[in-house]
């Protein structure tokens, strides 16, 4: 891969990150029971808004079981979960919050299966709402190409944010994670001034 495109996708991933930044956003992330194609629902909700703020952090009781798998990764368990309200409690209250701002998410695709599980185990309308991956610019900052894929590596957050000491808050939790996506946008949006 020659250094000349990837600097272009470097340049590409800093200037999406500055021009978001001047958009009505928020970022979301979900822990959950399961991968998406497995069913998965989401568990656990954190939504900030653009300097941070939490917007919503809480669990929410799933319909199914939650895998052993997503146990071992975010350490949340059935009995958790138990006392906690529903989606369809939930809502109305997580639809106002999002309203018509557009949702950044850490490997997005991800998230919107998920939230689409949800809600239609829940019996609510899908999110009607415009998603942007996160994970897609991130991947052409840091710049490691994968000659197998024909394509840029994509790094999990964890690895991103130490990459560029970014401090990592709670990982794998969703508000923990959702700080993390907005501080890694905050960060290669820094280095617009170098460019312009």
């Amino acid at each position: 891969m020659q250094q000349e495109y990837l600097d272009d996708y470097h340049f590409l991933a800093i200037k999406w990150a500055h021009d978001t930044l001047k958009k009505k956003f928020v970022v979301l992330d979900t822990e959950t029971t399961d991968l998406p194609r497995n069913g998965g629902e989401v568990i656990q909700l954190g939504i900030i808004d653009c300097q941070g703020n939490s917007l919503y952090s809480g669990l929410i009781k799933p319909r199914d079981a939650i895998s052993l798998a997503a146990q071992r990764v975010h350490h949340i368990t059935n009995q958790m979960v138990k006392s906690a309200p529903s989606l369809s409690q939930e809502f109305d209250k997580i639809k106002a919050i999002i309203g018509d701002a557009l949702i950044l998410a850490y490997n997005s695709d991800f998230d919107r299966d998920i939230m689409a599980n949800s809600c239609r185990k829940a019996g609510v309308d899908v999110l009607p709402c415009f998603w942007d991956d996160v994970m897609i610019p991130a991947s052409w900052y840091r710049g490691e190409w994968d000659n197998y894929h024909e394509n840029f590596r994509w790094p999990k957050l964890v690895d991103i944010v130490q990459a560029l000491d970014i401090p990592v808050e709670s990982a794998h939790d969703a508000t923990g994670d959702a700080r993390m996506t907005l501080a890694l946008i905050q960060r290669m949006a820094k280095d617009y001034i170098v460019f312009s």
